[in-house]
Parts: structure tokens; C-alpha cells; sequence
């Protein structure tokens, strides 16, 4: 349960559909693949070790330090412990981030989006605090129910996909590269504004077999800093969706592989 719970986390539920969009369907697999090769040759790795006996209290640093010695027992227990104090963060932050802009963004105290998700954060985690001091008997005993809700959360996006074909339109815009390729992005703005901001009111997701659309995701769509659509600067910040990251084939790659390190805790 606790691999399932780590593997299914935030990077599936926020980032997912985002990194499809910048590599494209075969380097999004691509990506995949070679997260789930480099864990899956890491857990032949550690069945290996577990087989001289029962592993207690430790886990993988027992393992280690038991198998291969205290210095490399030691060096593990330490790269494990920044692992997992990283990971909590990145949970905790995607956690207030859903919260914030999908669920309830009704419950935003200040302005600045960073000073909410600082507050609600810390809350978050001392209530995780809180759940930890109890003991492990108590989080292994809500193991199964946050894992049922985790399914749940999955089965939605699949619920979603079906209940809003062809029921929302989106405002789009196009722009031209450098290479004389014309790319069409998103507005943030209402519906009733997009005219007046040179925009397009588009449908959305119309047909599940949309080859043509398929197509077209085929292949990379890595953009710079800043940047609507490849080689195209960002015209107005609060109005385009752009990229506040360069990405790249590595980028995404480092991205996505917390989410396949389940099997580590």
C-alpha cells in the first residue's frame, strides 16, 4: 500500500498532462519507460538483499548497512532521509496547489498566491505532524483508505474526460515561430473578453478518436522561458498561458521520476 500510495501522488494529478503536452506522446512514453526501467532494476536490486532474511525496523537503510557495511548503510540512511524530507514538501506543495486553484480558491487569505500556499502548507504540515506522532499504527491502519481515495481521484479524470466532451470551450490565439509555424495557445481570460483579446472561441475535447488530433501530439513541443508557443516570447502575462521553465527531454525526465520511487519507502 504504501508504494501505491507514492507511485499514484501529486506528479500524476498536475503534471501529467502537462508533460505530455511539452514531449509529445513518445517521448512522454519514453519517459516513462525509463523511470519504471531505472526503479524496477533498483528493486530487483533490493529483493536481492531482503533475501537473507526479514527486514525489521529501517527498511532499506537495515538492509543496506546489514548486506554491504555501517559506511554504506550510513550513506543511504542519509540520501533516504533528504529523499523522503524533499518528497513530503513536493506533496504537501502540490496538495495546497490543487487546493487553491481548483477546489476551494475562495479560501485565499493574501494576494500573493506564495504567501497562501506558505500558510496553508504549514498547516498541512502539522496536521502530518500530528498523524506521524500518533505512531505508524495509525497511518498503516488509514493506509487503505487514503489509497481508496487516491483510485477514486483517478477514476474522475477518467469520469471527467467522458462528462465534458464537447461542453467546454476554451479561448485560443495563434501564434507564428520563427520557422513560419503556426501554433495555437490559451488565453486566461472569460469567454466574454476573448474577442476583444484577438482570441478564438474554440471547443474543447470533442471525440475520443480525434486521430488528427493525436497526430498532431505525436511529437516534442519543448518551449523556452517565457515562452506562448517554440521560439516565441510571451506578448502579456496576464493574459497567456506560457511556460515559466525552459523544458527539455532531461527536464521532464526529472520531473516525472518522483512519481515511480514508491517502491523505495
Amino acid at each position: 500500500l504504501p508504494c501505491l500510495q507514492n507511485i499514484f501522488g501529486v506528479i500524476l494529478f498536475i503534471r501529467m498532462p502537462w508533460i505530455v503536452g511539452q514531449a509529445g506522446v513518445v517521448q512522454s512514453c519514453l519517459i516513462i519507460g525509463v523511470c519504471c526501467l531505472t526503479t524496477f532494476l533498483t528493486s530487483v536490486s533490493m529483493s536481492a538483499i531482503a533475501t537473507n532474511g526479514v527486514v525489521p525496523a529501517g527498511g532499506s537503510y537495515f538492509m543496506v548497512s546489514r548486506s554491504l557495511g555501517p559506511q554504506f548503510g550510513g550513506s543511504v540512511g542519509i540520501i533516504f532521509f533528504l529523499g523522503v524530507s524533499f518528497a513530503a514538501s513536493m506533496y504537501i506543495v502540490g496538495a495546497i496547489e490543487i487546493l487553491l486553484n481548483y477546489l476551494v480558491p475562495q479560501i485565499a487569505i493574501f494576494a500573493d498566491k506564495w504567501h497562501n500556499m506558505r500558510l496553508y502548507g504549514e498547516i498541512l504540515l502539522i496536521l502530518l505532524v500530528c498523524i506521524v506522532a500518533v505512531g505508524v499504527k495509525l497511518v498503516n491502519k488509514l493506509a487503505t483508505l487514503f489509497l481508496a481515495c487516491v483510485i477514486v481521484s483517478i477514476l474522475c479524470i477518467y469520469i471527467g474526460i467522458f462528462g465534458s466532451l464537447g461542453s467546454i470551450d476554451v479561448c485560443m490565439k495563434s501564434a507564428v515561430t520563427p520557422e513560419n509555424i503556426t501554433y495555437s495557445y490559451l488565453l486566461k481570460v472569460p469567454q466574454a473578453e476573448c474577442a476583444a483579446n484577438d482570441g478564438i472561441v474554440t471547443p474543447g475535447l470533442t471525440n475520443l478518436l480525434d486521430f488528427e488530433n493525436f497526430k498532431s501530439n505525436i511529437g516534442p513541443y519543448y518551449q523556452g522561458s517565457a515562452q506562448i508557443a517554440p521560439g516565441v516570447p510571451v506578448n502579456d502575462k496576464d493574459t497567456d498561458v506560457y511556460n515559466d521553465l525552459a523544458t527539455s527531454f532531461t527536464i521532464l525526465l526529472a520531473i516525472f521520476f518522483p512519481s515511480v520511487t514508491g517502491n523505495y519507502t
